[in-house]
């Protein structure tokens, strides 16, 4: 869909193309008016809009001003001239300011459509073109970086894409990983030295540290980084020189010598940090896995480890063995805790995603920890705390959305089936009550719109005013108007002025330019659009 905007300084202009014209059949869906250049430009500052059509002759800034001053600023929009006759020399100079097109009033609504047409057409060419391969290679080489760490944050926490899929990503990304590989993680704390210093410049040192460890490492090993939530620096190493496996085959144990190599390696970033950024870190060296498939173990054994081999302890090193894989080994609820969690489905409105969610942990928790009250106590209360933390977010008092007098914490946690119903009929009152919260508020603001057209149509009852009233974004209220409705609010504003006016004429001895100054408009647009919409002039439908 495009967005139009209409430049005149004249308003029976603007209202005549703004309600006469079939902007739907246009593929239009918002125009915006303004009376004069100035006006023009903070909207274009507001709103994004492709195509322009703007009078030549307004007080201060002209028209071709205007033009030039959008060619400058907004070059992806299209303008359109509207002048009377015998203004050749502007004509040219539009021209020459590479105007779309230029019209002469009065204006045919036809001539208008089809050249509109010719524009879209060309909005449309120009748009395939920037979506071409060159441009999308560009976009890709400037997003590389963020793209290469939220996949390998994906591959931490479990979340892996099938292997075509992430065989594609890794090609796209220029990563030289592949399903099959032996890999090993590297957790890299930066220790207090470093938390001085501001967010810019710890951020600048993090990139630092990270490439001082992808030079070392570089020489032998392929490496990929990702910060986590916990601020470790984790490293993805692929020991250069072995082959990709096929599905058939199984990974080789790493040997010895490649075990020693990442320990001296590893101590050779701890020196060269301590030497060039005067700072300290603690590392940790993962055993060894499968990519990807053991990515999210390794991680978060070595995380477990990390935590109980250096623990606070500041500048110190630890290379994982077999006995650290065994201690270990998680008995956490893992779905629990994974992205997104419980909350974050609930803080963005995700309601199906959010009873899936309560669906998997109570799968994790039967498949895994059958007879585990500990466990059953562990999801009952972090699933709590999340409805709590949502419903005091919302200013909902936790006795109606949550508790239920007849039901005990310990009813609740009898069994992992129960605290799954328990949990999904909380979710289900959430959402009615969110839903209610929305729908009143919306009927509220609804109310408010129609007051206000209703109480001043002889004033300014344009979409901003309006929006200006309610505080409220334009696109916005106009968005919720036509979804709560079924019509545009400039079609509801016309309907009620015609409404009005009908009354009028039928119980009233005023005059028509009186009656037109009752709904808003002047006497020439009045009786245009009366005739539009009954098929006879005001005083014809009087006098019927």
């Amino acid at each position: 869909m495009f967005r139009v905007m209409i430049v005149d300084d004249e308003y029976s202009v603007i209202e005549g193309l703004k309600y006469t014209i079939a902007w739907e059949k246009l593929e239009i869906d918002h125009v915006y008016t303004a009376s004069s250049a100035y006006e023009a430009l903070q909207q274009l500052n507001q709103h994004h809009v492709d195509i322009v059509i703007t009078d030549i002759r307004m007080p201060g800034m002209n028209g071709l001003e205007l033009i030039r001053e959008i060619r400058e600023r907004w070059s992806g929009t299209r303008c359109i001239i509207l002048s009377g006759h015998g203004e050749f020399d502007y004509a040219r100079e539009a021209i020459r300011a590479e105007t779309t097109d230029y019209l002469l009033k009065p204006i045919h609504e036809d001539e208008l459509a089809e050249t509109i047409r010719k524009v879209q057409a060309k909005l449309r060419a120009e748009w395939e073109q920037i979506s071409e391969y060159k441009a999308s290679v560009v976009a890709l080489r400037e997003h590389m970086p963020l793209l290469k760490h939220n996949l390998l944050g994906d591959l931490l926490q479990g979340l892996v894409p099938e292997r075509k899929a992430l065989m594609l990503k890794l090609e796209l990304l220029k990563l030289p990983f592949a399903p099959g590989d032996t890999v090993s993680l590297l957790l890299v704390r930066l220790e207090d030295e470093f938390y001085g210093y501001d967010a810019r410049r710890l951020q600048l040192l993090e990139y630092a540290v990270c490439n001082i460890t992808e030079e070392i490492f570089g020489k032998r090993f392929d490496t990929w980084y990702h910060s986590d939530t916990h601020a470790y620096l984790v490293f993805v190493l692929r020991l250069r020189d072995r082959e990709p496996l096929s599905d058939a085959e199984q990974p080789e144990p790493v040997e010895e010598d490649t075990l020693r190599l990442v320990e001296r390696l590893a101590a050779q970033v701890q020196m060269s940090v301590h030497t060039y950024l005067k700072g300290n870190l603690s590392i940790m060296v993962s055993n060894w896995g499968e990519f990807p498939g053991n990515i999210r173990g390794l991680y978060e054994t070595a995380m477990t480890s990390f935590r109980n081999r250096i623990g606070s302890s500041s500048g110190l090193f630890y290379s994982m063995g077999d006995e650290d894989q065994e201690t270990a080994k998680t008995t956490a609820l893992d779905e629990l805790y994974r992205l997104p969690t419980l909350l974050n489905l609930l803080d963005t409105g995700k309601w199906d995603e959010a009873a899936n969610k309560v669906n998997a942990i109570y799968n994790d928790l039967r498949n895994r920890f059958p007879s585990s009250r500990e466990h059953l106590m562990e999801a009952y209360f972090s699933m709590a705390s999340s409805f709590s933390h949502f419903a005091h977010k919302n200013g909902q008092p936790l006795s109606d959305l949550m508790m239920d007098s007849a039901t005990s914490d310990d009813d609740r946690l009898r069994s992992a089936v129960r605290l799954k119903e328990w949990s999904l009929a909380v979710l289900e009152r959430l959402r009615t009550s969110v839903d209610n919260y929305v729908s009143d508020s919306r009927k509220e603001l609804l109310s408010k719109v129609q007051s206000y057209v209703v109480d001043r149509l002889q004033e300014d009852v344009s979409l901003q005013a309006i929006a200006d009233h309610v505080h409220f974004h334009p696109v916005y209220l106009s968005k919720i108007f036509k979804q709560e409705t079924g019509e545009n609010l400039r079609e509801y504003i016309h309907q009620i002025r015609m409404e009005k006016a009908v009354y009028l004429l039928k119980h009233s001895e005023l005059k028509i330019y009186e009656i037109a100054q009752q709904v808003g408009l002047d006497q020439a647009y009045f009786n245009k659009v009366f005739k539009k919409q009954f098929e006879r002039t005001p005083q014809e439908y009087r006098e019927r």
